[in-house]
């Protein structure tokens, strides 16, 4: 039905309604005229059984034949007195001499007024005749007077209203059903219009091409305006990105160029060490360049999607200008422009104080680039809000330039000869809209410019998912980077480039392998509990691993990963027992009877994006919390995790993997060394691209890894297996799974038996594979909505058991990532795990 058009399916409503508006209206039309006919027959034959009855009671002796003219006064009509013996005392016309009445019905005329239709009465041939009859008290005796009339006129006249309903009912309802879809035609026609228009519309055009609207004023020229004013917003994104694609790939063009030339130069001929050094310097220089205009367009990025990190901190605004004014001090001297600070001791606020630092630090190289004269940095306050000031003494901004000076790429120089980029201002005003502030120019009447940013003082800036320990790590690896050779740091440049240019252009190409594929027929899964969702927004929780209590399973507990923040301890209920703030853990797994301290612990480790690191923990069977034990540093940016327990060696092993480039793994071992924890790398592997979920198989040896657009591998999991791999399944045409492969689980049965589960993200599924010999492929399954709890989607990660966990999951219980979780933020459900294959 939903692929009939909608004039269709409006006529066939109408046509619906209309059929049984007019068969209703038929039927008591019919109805009420034979109400009416048979109110009519009724009130003659009353008037005539009152008259015979009067008669019978004047006369003695009661009436005789002769007198039969009296009883009847027009044909078709007939009457018979019945005395108490059921002898005919009188009847008219003569007939059988019979009483038209049976004994019951004769009866029951005794006790009251009766009427009955009858066939077949004499004199009436097959007419239906309708006898009314009703006791009277005669001069001898009790009589009974029966009269009737024919009913053919009445049944006629029924007949001939049926007749005519049968023929005009249905032209009026196909006359109806003409006029509905004809109505319908034309009021949908102008909505069919602006569907043509839209399919015509590309992103190849230059300027908005908006839809047609009719001049009606009503519902449909409200939703065309509606339309016409969203492509016309469309239009000018799509201009605003074409117009930031060519000015990054202009200002891209410029340093990879001098690169190019630089290197070139190199390679060909002899040189002196002075001009090598000269040429090696100056590609420093351009790749500085390319470095900067590269991060700058990512704070750019983060801060128009509301995404820029911030982290807030009492700052004092006279330090925080002190610091920055050291660091241009040099350069300032040598252009011999001097430099000033006005701040108020004392003066603090609220602010993230390196994006503040990077903020006045470009605005002060904005003033030594194109002001003149003294610079002054300057800190005020005014009605709660801090004004953070770069002023200088040139010539100050043009009047064209003013209105747009904080836009991307937004230079004075249309010629673009400068050095600069047209980014540094852009950077200011997303770090002033981050902390809920705003970004300002003028010029001065005494000369110069002033460039300033305003945020309030105690307001506290954006959250983020970061914590302040980990901040000044992240800045350090941050400003690493730098260091990279110029070829990574190019590579980087032309992807940045490519991925604007897709945006802009409105790429079709990403999507699932095949989406027309069809997958085996999926179960579908109760949830009987749901944990409590995690105190961050977005896309924040991911990772779950099961605790087993050693003593009373029911006590088990659930530890969840909120990678914006955390990590989290729940109940079997989904109540959070703990919750602890120690930046961004993203995947989490655990094992059993590790020795540590000089006794058997349950050892819990979490990727820390953080600081890429890995987060040890033990869990305090009392409490059935957390403790943090230590951690180590990787040589990746940590992302996904799992553990592995040698079944040779007895050896414990963290597994964790790397976020893009070629999903590099990396295999430690990990051993107690008193009351701290030793970690070695054994084994690092490239899986080819982005890869997170992964779980080892202790008993069996195996190493499971999700690689997200490609499909799952397996591995061997000891340090010596290297990287020889199978593929379990893939997210192409003949696979079951639709990309991303998330999180993978064991659901471990006896004997080696059980299953691998897999996070099919793309269509919200499971997909569950034998865990012994080739992992043959056995089925799906996807969570639902049920007892008030949502259905589950986008799930990330996911963990299972198969031991009784108490009387609310008998055998066991499988936990997946919520990634929409209604209105609420993320969480976990939990679903009772039972063998449906």
């Amino acid at each position: 039905m939903r692929r009939v058009p909608i004039k269709i399916r409006l006529t066939l409503v109408f046509t619906a309604v209309m059929a049984t508006v007019l068969a209703a209206t038929g039927l008591f039309l019919y109805l009420r005229l034979g109400a009416e006919l048979d109110r009519t027959v009724k009130a003659g034959l009353r008037s005539r059984a009152d008259d015979v009855a009067a008669l019978a009671m004047r006369s003695t002796p009661p009436p005789t034949q002769a007198t039969d003219a009296r009883l009847t006064d027009r044909d078709e009509s007939l009457a018979q007195v019945i005395d108490a013996r059921g002898r005919i005392v009188v009847e008219a016309p003569a007939a059988s001499g019979r009483p038209v009445l049976t004994p019951q019905e004769l009866a029951r005329a005794r006790r009251g007024t009766t009427i009955v239709d009858r066939r077949g009465v004499a004199s009436f041939a097959e007419d239906r005749v309708r006898l009314l009859a009703t006791p009277v008290d005669g001069r001898r005796g009790p009589l009974v007077v029966v009269v009737g009339t024919s009913i053919d006129d009445r049944d006629e006249a029924l007949s001939t209203l049926l007749a005519q309903m049968l023929i005009g009912g249905p032209a009026a309802l196909l006359l109806a059903i003409l006029t509905a879809f004809a109505v319908t035609r034309a009021a949908l026609r102008p909505v069919e219009g602006m569907r043509r228009q839209a399919a015509a519309i590309s992103g190849s055009e230059r300027g908005p091409r908006l839809l047609p609207v009719p001049g009606t004023r009503d519902e449909l020229s409200r939703l065309g305006e509606t339309l016409n004013a969203m492509l016309v917003r469309l239009g000018s994104a799509l201009a605003h990105e074409r117009a930031f694609v060519a000015d990054a790939s202009h200002e891209l063009r410029t340093p990879l160029a001098i690169l190019k030339t630089e290197l070139d130069l190199a390679m060909n001929g002899d040189h002196s060490t002075e001009e090598l050094d000269a040429t090696v310097r100056s590609a420093a220089e351009e790749t500085e360049r390319l470095v900067r205009i590269a991060e700058d367009l990512l704070v750019l990025s983060s801060s128009e999607h509301g995404e820029l990190p911030v982290i807030a901190e009492r700052v004092d605004a006279r330090g925080l200008l002190s610091r920055v004014l050291k660091r241009y001090e040099t350069r300032a001297g040598q252009l011999g422009r001097p430099l000033a600070m006005n701040a108020p001791e004392g003066l603090t606020l609220m602010a993230d104080q390196l994006r503040l630092e990077q903020a006045v630090g470009n605005m002060l190289d904005n003033a030594l680039r194109h002001g003149g004269g003294r610079v002054l940095v300057a800190a005020e306050e005014h009605d709660a809000r801090i004004e953070l000031h770069v002023i200088d003494e040139g010539t100050g901004f043009t009047p064209d330039f003013l209105g747009r000076a904080f836009e991307r790429f937004s230079r004075a120089d249309a010629a673009r000869s400068g050095r600069g980029t047209g980014l540094g201002l852009a950077v200011v005003h997303g770090i002033a809209v981050a902390h809920h502030g705003e970004a300002r120019a003028s010029n001065r009447e005494s000369g110069g410019a002033d460039v300033w940013l305003s945020v309030p003082r105690d307001r506290p800036a954006q959250p983020s998912p970061r914590t302040a320990a980990a901040e000044p790590r992240a800045r350090k690896r941050a400003a690493g980077r730098r260091t990279l050779r110029a070829g990574a740091v190019l590579a980087i440049a032309l992807v940045a480039v490519a991925t604007a240019a897709l945006v802009a252009r409105g790429s079709r190409n990403i999507g699932p392998t095949d989406p027309e594929r069809s997958l085996a027929a999926v179960v579908t899964l109760d949830p009987i509990a749901e944990t409590k969702p995690v105190p961050h927004s977005g896309d924040a929780a991911d990772d779950p691993a099961i605790w087993l209590h050693p003593d009373d399973p029911a006590r088990s507990t659930i530890i969840g990963t909120d990678k914006r923040g955390g990590m989290a301890v729940y109940d079997l209920r989904g109540r959070e027992l703990q919750y602890l703030a120690h930046g961004k853990l993203n995947n989490v797994d655990l094992r059993a009877g590790f020795a540590f301290g000089g006794r058997r612990v349950t050892l819990v480790a979490a990727s820390n994006r953080s600081r890429d690191t890995v987060a040890l923990y033990r869990v305090d069977e009392r409490t059935r919390r957390l403790a943090a034990i230590g951690s180590f540093k990787t040589a990746i940016d940590v992302y996904g995790l799992c553990m592995y327990r040698s079944s040779g060696t007895g050896d414990v092993h963290v597994i964790v993997n790397s976020e893009g480039g070629r999903g590099t793994v990396e295999q430690y071992r990990v051993r107690a060394r008193g009351h701290r924890v030793a970690a070695r790398l054994v084994r690092s592997f490239d899986v080819g691209s982005q890869a997170e979920g992964c779980v080892a198989d202790d008993a069996l040896g195996d190493l499971y890894i999700g690689e997200e657009k490609r499909g799952i591998w397996r591995y061997g999991a000891e340090p010596t297996a290297g990287g020889a791999r199978s593929l379990v399944d893939s997210t192409g045409r003949d696979g079951h799974l639709r990309p991303d492969v998330e999180g993978l689980a064991l659901a471990e049965g006896p004997g080696g038996s059980g299953f691998l589960i897999a996070s099919s993200q793309g269509d919200d599924t499971f997909a569950a594979y034998r865990r012994e010999g080739d992992n043959a492929y056995v089925g799906s399954f996807r969570i639902g909505a049920a007892g008030g709890i949502d259905d589950v989607e986008q799930t990330d990660g996911i963990a299972v058991t198969t031991t009784p966990l108490g009387h609310r999951f008998p055998q066991g219980v499988f936990v997946a990532h919520d990634g929409r979780n209604g209105r609420e933020h993320q969480n976990f459900k939990l679903v009772r795990w039972r063998q449906v294959w």
